[in-house]
């Protein structure tokens, strides 16, 4: 059974600044890890390196105001395929952030309850950078 990660939080911060969170290195460097390279610009390369043991390869299929996409092409086995996607919503005072990771290989029980885990953390450093410049991204220690 292939499986969808799903996680949906507001955020009190302008359309603006979670966008730039997502669709710049700067940004991405903020909230999810430190050692990040390449282009977030469509059709480029985004390069995410947690140590040596987790190098995901995301390509960017979509980077728009409201939609940010990418697939993993490479570095991750168990992502080999996977959609991100980050939509992002204004509301009255907040930005309605909902992120889904489709698998397209099968994972184990265990492997979706670590990302999964993991992804809750990653998110709400997301929201944290967006509403205070300091998330917790992963750094090599």
């Amino acid at each position: 059974m292939k499986r969808t990660i799903l996680h949906v939080f507001d955020v009190n911060s302008t359309l603006d600044t979670v966008n730039n969170s997502l669709s710049t290195i700067k940004g991405l460097s903020g909230w999810w890890t430190k050692d990040v390279s390449g282009s977030a610009a469509l059709g480029d390369t985004i390069d995410f390196k947690f140590g040596a043991v987790f190098n995901p390869l995301m390509k960017v299929l979509q980077s728009g105001k409201n939609k940010i996409q990418w697939e993993c092409i490479g570095g991750e086995k168990a992502w080999a395929g996977d959609k991100f996607s980050f939509i992002m919503e204004e509301t009255k005072s907040m930005i309605k952030v909902t992120f889904t990771q489709e698998y397209s290989n099968e994972i184990n029980d265990e492997q979706y309850g670590r990302f999964n885990f993991n992804w809750g953390y990653y998110m709400n450093s997301l929201k944290q950078y967006c509403e205070t410049g300091k998330g917790a991204p992963y750094t090599s220690k």
